[in-house]
């Protein structure tokens, strides 16, 4: 009980300051086969000595803001990155504020070994990992790794995917989303 009298010896009640946000983002790729596995894009016009062109179009149907690194594997088992002479992702890693889209452009150089790949009918010329997640949560991660340097190789498993991939660096539009604006700070 808090009191304003001279008598007594009172002090102002404690106070407990409260922060907090909800919600999550959702990525889909628009215009895209959905499989168990993930999605599945169809790239025309193989031929060797030629570059091929696929726009992907993903979009946050969610209410947070989420980051999206795009990462081009040959071989997702040997987790064998492609080369970025062979394929080239723009952008790669960006921020999707909520209920907004982006298009990653992807340019192939084809070689005789992807033209001889689509002789067959089920042929895996690579595999785009989409590795996204909250914006803020990596905002935060970013910040502890400036005190605490090891403290992202801790936490994964050495067969992860995530294991070697650096979210520590910046991503196009990250300005735009800052901890505590418009997240239902109180």
């Amino acid at each position: 009980r808090y009191t304003n009298s001279p008598l007594s010896l009172s002090h102002p009640p404690p106070q407990i300051p409260l922060s907090g946000y909800g919600g999550t983002s959702n990525i889909i790729l628009e215009d895209h086969r959905m499989r168990s596995d993930g999605y599945v894009a169809m790239l025309m016009g193989v031929a060797a000595g030629q570059v091929s062109k696929l726009c992907v179009c993903v979009r946050n149907t969610g209410c947070r803001a989420a980051f999206i690194k795009a990462v081009p594997y040959s071989d997702l088992h040997t987790r064998s990155v492609m080369d970025s002479s062979d394929i080239s992702l723009s952008p790669s890693q960006f921020v999707l504020k909520e209920r907004t889209q982006e298009v990653i452009t992807v340019l192939m150089k084809v070689t005789q070994r992807e033209q001889t790949l689509c002789q067959s009918a089920n042929a895996v010329l690579a595999t785009v990992c989409l590795f996204c997640g909250d914006e803020v949560s990596r905002q935060q991660f970013r910040r502890l790794l400036l005190s605490k340097p090891d403290a992202g190789r801790k936490i994964l498993s050495e067969n992860s995917l995530l294991k070697g991939l650096n979210f520590n660096e910046r991503f196009l539009g990250e300005e735009q989303v800052l901890e505590g604006k418009g997240h239902g700070s109180f």
